[in-house]
């Protein structure tokens, strides 16, 4: 696996006392603190086992604290590398990925107030609304948290979590002189590790990384192998935030961009309506299959990706139900990866790897919209007609249960 940084390497000619630790994590939470304002750049480098997948996300971003804020506690702006953002200016939270629609997406504090309500936020997690993916929840300014973390407990003289603090001496990231702090904290099945490094000339943080290695994940009634690498770096750190309330305002919208005000997804059908129509390639064999060819059969579709856990939980179903159903010639069992990032051979892999039963079609991205399509997984299962008998939003423990009713249900239909 490619390395997060460019250079890393660590020696021990610099050895730090607990006393040392406690003063340089809390000049770090007074340095953070002091940043009312400040732009930067976040690298974030995620490789999840479950896929043998690494993915890579980069923005640049801009923060602005605003303590009367009851959201968020502050206003942002996410700018990322295929020139979509994020931003939250207190009054409403936007979202625009030019791939996707032309939409920009806008959750409006006024017209949603039962969203935005003023709750307890624990550890400084917002509603959904406001939780630009990676990039709030990792930003700078909230790193501020797992200083602190560390700071207490050498503040505390032992852990009330069980982790182990360790300190390192000098550590190069990119060329940049860090200290380095590690939290080692032993559970059951696996051991957890976290590593902050510090610049040593400014105080802030350079990069987080945590590393999760041989947990268990429960999928069904299998076990696998989850490992999970997470690394956050942050650069070009300045105490300025250039054209802010341009951009907090509505002149900074694309003006080819249609405006959207998110509300709750209505569905484009109903139980009973025809399926809609599809033409898609096969991932073994590239053969395209017709919706039209599936007359006569019962169908569940399994709208699915290779990156979220929920979707592998998902698939154990559909296999299961596959072996429930194998001596039915008049039940088929489909997978759909509609994500632009499931290429052929990464699901093959994929699928390989986790046994996934059925058939699996992929490239789908041009149906979504007509499916309904927000999230992975999605389910339907479609009689013989081509109807809509039933479908379901996401996974459930009781997934299986209903889809086994449903599917007997037509069964019995003619």
């Amino acid at each position: 696996m490619r390395t997060l940084f460019i250079a890393l390497s660590l020696s021990f000619t610099l050895l730090l006392s607990a006393q040392d630790a406690k003063e340089i994590l809390g000049k770090s939470v007074r340095a953070i603190n002091n940043l009312e304002t400040v732009s930067y750049h976040v690298e974030i480098l995620q490789t999840n086992l479950l896929s043998d997948d690494t993915s890579r996300y980069v923005a640049d971003c801009l923060l602005k604290r605003m303590p009367q804020d009851t959201i968020a506690k502050m206003y942002y702006y996410f700018s990322t590398g295929n020139t979509g953002f994020y931003k939250y200016n207190g009054s409403a939270f936007y979202s625009y990925a030019p791939d996707y629609y032309n939409f920009v997406f806008r959750y409006s504090v006024k017209d949603h107030p039962e969203k935005f309500r003023a709750v307890a936020m624990p550890n400084g997690v917002s509603p959904p609304e406001v939780t630009s993916v990676f990039y709030y929840i990792n930003s700078l300014l909230k790193s501020v948290e797992e200083v602190s973390s560390m700071l207490d407990e050498i503040a505390a003289g032992k852990s009330k979590s069980g982790s182990i603090l360790s300190v390192i001496g000098d550590t190069l990231v990119d060329e940049v002189k860090c200290y380095g702090f590690r939290m080692t904290k032993p559970k059951k099945n696996f051991t957890s590790h976290k590593l902050i490094l510090i610049d040593q000339d400014n105080l802030l943080p350079v990069a987080v990384i945590k590393d999760f290695k041989g947990s268990g994940l429960s999928l069904s009634k299998e076990s696998i192998a989850l490992g999970q690498f997470f690394s956050v770096k942050y650069s070009k750190i300045r105490e300025s935030v250039p054209r802010f309330d341009y951009l907090m305002s509505d002149k900074s919208l694309p003006k080819k961009a249609e405006v959207t005000d998110h509300l709750p997804f209505a569905e484009p059908f109903k139980i009973g309506d025809h399926a809609p129509a599809f033409l898609l390639p096969e991932v073994n064999t590239g053969k395209f299959l017709s919706s039209d060819s599936l007359a006569g059969r019962i169908v569940v579709l399994d709208f699915t990706s290779t990156w979220c856990i929920h979707c592998a939980e998902g698939a154990a179903v559909i296999r299961e139900m596959q072996q429930k159903y194998s001596d039915r010639k008049d039940v088929i069992f489909i997978n759909v990866f509609s994500s632009s990032t499931d290429t052929r051979e990464k699901i093959q892999k994929y699928a390989s790897k986790h046994s996934f039963a059925g058939i699996s079609l992929y490239n789908a991205a041009g149906i979504e919209k007509t499916w309904g399509i927000h999230g992975y997984p999605d389910f339907f299962l479609l009689d013989r007609h081509g109807r809509i008998a039933y479908f379901q939003r996401g996974y459930s423990t009781d997934l299986q249960r209903n889809l086994v009713r449903q599917t007997e249900d037509c069964l019995g239909k003619k």
